[in-house]
């Protein structure tokens, strides 16, 4: 018996000793992913720039005319990595980082292109980052570092406002149903209320994402491809954390669906196309 313990111990700390040494894998890994997207941060940002200050190929042209305004939404995916480091190490430098990097995002917005101005969607404004998928992330960077001093008020005001408009260009175009553009909506909308939930417009992002998010919300989905099940169900769990409805994974509409996405997965671990 003494020799199972000492056996089990000794396991234990086999495996304490390489998650600790995978952690800091991990963590030198974004240490060095963040200096070098830093470092390459300026010419990603002439490339971007590029796309809206000179004359494109026609091809290029209609690309940006069907797409509309496209924000320089890589800067949110550097502002993720420093927060994160932020997050696990407590050194007030990531969380500096994070903060230039999502308050200077309302500056480009000089470089929206004054033919779009009559589209419906900018009525009300011009967005700072795109709602989908991207905007979510942007308010998840502000929380993991809002308690680090280093907002000032004007700070906070920018933040607020670069929500605002990024998120209330989705009135113009919500869509319903239970799929992933709903959810994605829906996820949007409930990532700037519980962001700033004292803003003028919370109340109405509120509500509609409890709209748009009440057609998936423990029932069944009606997507039909491989590849647009995950692209629901990732808003979806998202959108349950952040409301705190965690008690609808138990549900039994989940647990068929993750049992039924487990089924999918082939002997390589992907889900085949279909």
């Amino acid at each position: 018996m003494r020799r199972i313990s000492i056996f089990l111990s000794l396991l234990f700390c086999i495996n304490l000793s390489w998650a600790q040494v995978n952690d800091q894998k991990v963590s030198d890994y974004l240490k060095k992913t963040l200096a070098f997207s830093l470092e390459q941060k300026e010419t990603r940002l002439a490339q971007w720039r590029g796309k809206y200050s000179r004359t494109q190929d026609k091809d290029t042209e209609n690309l940006i005319e069907l797409l509309g305004y496209q924000p320089p939404d890589f800067l949110v995916g550097i502002a993720e990595i420093s927060a994160f480091l932020y997050q696990k190490t407590g050194e007030i430098e990531y969380a500096k980082t994070t903060r230039d990097l999502l308050v200077s995002l309302e500056g480009y917005r000089e470089y929206f292109p004054e033919r779009f101005r009559h589209r419906v969607e900018y009525k009300n404004g011009v967005p700072v980052v795109n709602w989908f998928r991207t905007l979510p992330r942007f308010c998840e960077c502000f929380w993991k570092t809002k308690d680090a001093g280093v907002y000032s008020k004007k700070d906070i005001e920018k933040i607020k406002e670069s929500v605002a408009a990024s998120v209330d260009v989705i009135f113009a175009f919500p869509e319903w149903g239970a799929m992933n553009r709903a959810m994605l909506r829906a996820e949007s909308f409930t990532a700037a209320y519980i962001t700033f939930p004292d803003h003028p417009h919370a109340k109405k992002w509120k509500k509609m994402a409890e709209i748009l998010a009440n057609d998936s919300i423990g029932k069944w989905e009606i997507e039909d491809a491989q590849i647009y099940h995950p692209v629901w169900l990732r808003p979806y769990i998202n959108y349950l954390d952040m409301t705190g409805k965690t008690h609808l994974f138990q549900s039994p509409v989940m647990k068929f669906y993750f049992d039924y996405f487990v089924s999918l997965l082939a002997p390589h671990g992907n889900i085949p196309e279909f």
